[in-house]
């Protein structure tokens, strides 16, 4: 397992940079998140792990895979209001059984005192997987895919759960229709992170 370690993009939280600052990918784009961090970079054992839990049914493993995300809490403690899992289209939810990023802030919110709002972020149209396309395929693929409840997040300060960051395509599709509807901040916070070093084809 690699914990995600010092110095990191101030923007999308990925390392691989020599002092704190923009990766080159934050220096070409502007997200809408304020910031992103995670807790482990996307290798194994944590990446199979977390496959097993997603596709293969072993929901169970969100337990251990959250108990990850409570200990690297500490290094990134963001002023939140709310906290809120990244959806997944129903049909999808449907086929699934679940959302892995559901089961991941459900198994933290207790440790973290989280106030988990899932209702304030709706995924209304169905996207093709993210798995393959690259970073121009991603913005384009989760564009205008969520909706926000305005009534629920004017004002308040969010932050986004995922299961894995790659290029950050979902998390600032989310993040945008979130401030649009009113939300003073839209932080996140994943599981793994895809280093640059990795092949985003897998994540």
């Amino acid at each position: 397992m690699q914990w995600v370690k010092d110095p990191i993009c101030l923007s999308c939280g990925k390392p691989g940079i020599t002092v704190y600052s923009f990766c080159d990918a934050c220096h070409r784009r502007s997200l809408a998140t304020t910031q992103i961090r995670a807790a482990t970079l996307h290798v194994d054992p944590v990446r199979r792990t977390l496959h097993k839990m997603k596709y293969e049914g072993y929901f169970a493993l969100a337990d251990p895979l959250a108990e990850l995300m409570i200990q690297a809490w500490s290094r990134w403690q963001t002023q939140i209001d709310m906290v809120v899992p990244i959806p997944l289209h129903a049909e999808r939810k449907r086929q699934r059984g679940y959302n892995q990023a559901e089961l991941l802030v459900k198994a933290i919110r207790q440790s973290l005192n989280w106030d988990c709002v899932p209702e304030a972020l709706h995924r209304h149209r169905r996207t093709t997987p993210q798995v393959g396309l690259n970073i121009n395929q991603r913005q384009r693929n989760v564009r205008g895919a969520f909706l926000a409840n305005e009534g629920i997040v004017t004002g308040k300060r969010i932050l986004l759960v995922d299961d894995v960051c790659t290029t950050g395509s979902t998390l600032d599709s989310a993040a945008r229709v979130l401030l649009d509807a009113g939300a003073l901040s839209a932080d996140a916070y994943c599981l793994t992170t895809v280093s640059g070093r990795y092949d985003i084809s897998k994540s």
